[in-house]
């Protein structure tokens, strides 16, 4: 059984104040949820591209020998080490031309990345200062936007897994023709 004082600590107020507080707790949450499932993206895409990068040169080499397939693969894990760590946004132009991901695809990773430097930039930092979420409503409208977009991630984020799995699969395939 968990301590519910140590996460309703700020339940103590007025009911105004809960009030508050609960939309204010809500909208941080959505966020951070939000900045989760966009490193989730950030992963896949990585996972992608080091997939894509892999597929590429296996198909240049073609027939490889199992070590050449070992190296391939060595190298992919590499690359895909080294692309891990750079943010969505600086990996634009390497995910805008995978053949693994369509033009419908890379828009709606754009979009996405676009809609989260706003939602960050925006929250923190111009609203904040305005006090334009001093006014509950304006918070409250502000959260069906971000339910919204939470649900457009958790859709993109299950679109690229499948493309991995996918992509990932063949490699599976590839390597059991191999031996």
């Amino acid at each position: 059984m968990i301590d519910k004082t140590k996460y309703f600590y700020w339940l103590t107020g007025s009911e105004e104040e809960q009030e508050k507080e609960i939309v204010w707790r809500e909208m941080y949450s959505a966020i951070g949820y939000i900045v989760h499932l966009m490193q989730m993206i950030d992963y896949n895409i990585a996972n992608i591209l080091a997939i894509s990068d892999m597929n590429t040169k296996i198909l240049e080499k073609e027939p490889l020998t199992e070590q050449e397939y070992v190296e391939i693969k060595d190298k992919a894990k590499e690359f895909y080490n080294k692309i891990i760590s750079i943010s969505t946004g600086r990996l634009r132009d390497k995910f805008k031309n995978s053949p693994l991901l369509s033009s419908d695809d890379v828009s709606l990773i754009q979009d996405a990345i676009k809609k989260r430097n706003e939602i960050i930039h925006k929250i923190f930092i111009d609203d904040l200062v305005a006090k334009k979420f001093d006014n509950l409503e304006e918070v409250d409208k502000y959260i069906d936007y971000l339910n919204k977009f939470e649900e457009d991630l958790r859709n993109l984020n299950e679109e690229l897994l499948c493309i991995f799995r996918d992509n990932r699969f063949q490699l599976i395939l590839f390597k059991t023709v191999l031996k």
